[in-house]
């Protein structure tokens, strides 16, 4: 996937339910963007996007960095598609990828509250390590997953 302008209209039309939850950084920094696929070629980093029939990107799972420090996964989907398995499809193919180039962890933070979110990556083969900042410390868990991690949503 490389359509920067397709990438970042994906974030500028996430919900604030989405982004309290999934983005960072509000406005989209689109030269974090730019340099995300960039990483993406150079085999630094892990991206799908999953599109919908008429082109829109819907939904985007990334892996990044995976050489430097621990690889961070995030996953996040538009509000109106959560729970129609779409945020599992992706997991499925980052994972494979993770686990194909032998990644000996990934790891995420997730909100707390995020109870969706939390069992999808239970189910996955994540294990909370501890507690971890989002927008306020100690709002989130600290997830990794061991090479190989059990999926069991599928």
């Amino acid at each position: 996937m490389g359509d920067l302008a397709r990438l970042k209209a994906f974030y500028e039309r996430l919900t604030p339910a989405v982004t309290e939850t999934f983005v960072p950084d509000s406005p989209i920094d689109p030269d974090r963007l730019t340099n995300h696929l960039a990483g993406v070629t150079d085999g630094e980093a892990i991206s799908y996007g999953l599109a919908a029939p008429d082109g829109l990107i819907v939904g985007h799972a990334f892996v990044q960095p995976l050489w430097d420090g621990p690889p961070v996964l995030g996953i996040g989907i538009e509000e109106r598609l959560i729970g129609c398995g779409l945020g599992a499809e992706l997991m499925r193919a980052t994972l494979a990828d993770c686990d194909a180039l032998s990644l000996p962890v990934v790891t995420l933070t997730v909100v707390k509250t995020n109870l969706r979110a939390r069992s999808l990556y239970l189910g996955f083969g994540f294990v909370a390590r501890g507690e971890a900042a989002f927008r306020r410390p100690g709002d989130s868990l600290y997830m990794e997953r061991r090479l190989g991690g059990q999926a069991s949503n599928g």
